[in-house]
């Protein structure tokens, strides 16, 4: 990518509070490497706003779990995540190489947001009505959700990604199985509005970068014997409607 010689700023919005504070930095700092004239900004918004910040211009860009879509917005695949279960060392889910959804019953599990409350329902949503799992405790925050887990007070359900802050709580990761649902995280861009140099230079880098990132997490798990192969029997997560 040649070296801009034009300022310019675009706003993105990531929805995952693990994607916008521990990986896009690194990305956003590679970016600039090659175009240090473009400013770029990061924006939280609640994840039922993903879509319509895009549709309105709010921002340029945008990250987050696959979203269903009007004609006026491309959304494109960039990485894949297997949900897992993230415990204590010393929780009794721990000693298992990978765990099923029935040896969820009878822990307690925390989730982090309404997005991944409705992920979790939809997960086992096939399930007879008495044997559905669902979290006994929902937070705002991932981070929350994890340090709650760390204590061995519940166990939380999330995608493999978010091991990148997971280890500094010095948690554990674990399989789910019998189905392994599949998070799909996607990039977002208006077809109704023409896009900037900026943001379509920035929309190119991380559709490589992501995948890259991604893929190279993947190895450094299944190096520590973390097993999150994805499987041809995977469950993709259905997108998330409002």
């Amino acid at each position: 990518m040649n070296r801009s010689s034009k300022s310019a700023s675009l706003e993105l919005v990531f929805l995952s509070l693990v994607l916008a504070c521990a990986i896009l930095p690194s990305a956003i700092r590679d970016f600039a490497t090659e175009r240090p004239k473009i400013s770029v900004r990061i924006r939280d918004l609640p994840v039922d706003n993903l879509i319509d910040a895009v549709l309105t211009g709010d921002v340029d860009l945008a990250v987050g779990p696959d979203r269903p879509v009007s004609a006026d917005v491309l959304s494109q695949s960039l990485f894949d995540s297997p949900w897992v279960l993230w415990c204590a060392p010393d929780h009794q889910l721990a000693k298992k190489r990978k765990v099923c959804w029935e040896d969820l019953r009878g822990h307690s599990l925390v989730a982090a947001g309404r997005d991944h409350e409705i992920s979790v329902s939809l997960m086992h949503r096939n399930a007879p009505e008495g044997s559905r799992i669902m979290p006994v405790h929902v937070v705002d925050n991932i981070s929350t959700a994890m340090g709650i887990a760390s204590q061995g007070l519940a166990a939380t359900l999330a995608p493999a990604y978010v091991g990148v802050m997971a280890q500094t709580f010095g948690l554990v990761m674990k399989r789910v199985v019998e189905p392994e649902v599949i998070r799909k995280v996607c990039l977002y861009q208006s077809k109704a509005r023409q896009s900037t140099p900026a943001a379509e230079g920035f929309a190119m880098h991380l559709s490589n970068w992501l995948p890259r990132w991604a893929k190279h997490r993947s190895q450094g798990a299944l190096r520590r014997g973390n097993q999150i192969v994805l499987n041809p029997h995977r469950l993709i997560e259905p997108p998330l409607v409002g």
